[in-house]
């Protein structure tokens, strides 16, 4: 069970990262917006291979891709970090234990939206260049992978608990 000091600071971080996830998609979802109504995508000349959709599209799988491996590696060594860091009081600890993972948190949240945003892109502009409604598709399944890391507070006290409770297992056995 997380203190109430702790609990605030999982409100005040999640609030944080709501903001920047709405930010993140509100400018792809004005991007997409503006495909459909304002800009008209070149049509490909007939028999030409839609080379930059292709090109967007693997981006596309490389960001799912990415965000997971990326922000796992990330989270790994921020756990050996937090195991192997020098001995303090256990209050001191557990204070620093939570901004640490927390903020960590945090980054991987946003390196794996930015990926994401960034793949919606380079896909908007393969649909402007080339005009291939696969480039479309492909920004709704990574906006679809931008809403599922919407950051509740839920979701963020049970991952600080458990990860809370899985450092201290880890310094008990690292630990003489």
């Amino acid at each position: 069970m997380l203190t109430a000091e702790q609990q605030d600071s999982v409100r005040t971080c999640t609030r944080v990262m709501q903001i920047i996830w709405a930010a993140l998609l509100a400018g792809l979802g004005l991007f997409v917006a503006l495909l459909l109504t304002v800009l008209a995508p070149t049509p490909l000349a007939e028999g030409r291979t839609p080379i930059v959709t292709y090109a967007a599209l693997g981006a596309g799988v490389v960001a799912f891709v990415a965000g997971n491996v990326v922000t796992r590696i990330m989270a790994t060594a921020q756990q050996h970090a937090l195991v192997t860091r020098a001995e303090s009081p256990a209050g001191e600890r557990d204070g620093a234990d939570v901004a640490m993972l927390l903020g960590g948190y945090q980054v991987r949240f946003i390196v794996a939206c930015a990926l994401l945003e960034g793949a919606g892109y380079f896909n908007g502009a393969a649909y402007l260049i080339e005009g291939q409604w696969s480039s479309l598709a492909m920004i709704a399944a990574l906006a679809a992978g931008m809403l599922l890391l919407l950051p509740t507070p839920g979701r963020m006290r049970g991952w600080l608990e458990r990860k809370l409770a899985t450092l201290q297992q880890e310094r008990q056995w690292t630990r003489p």
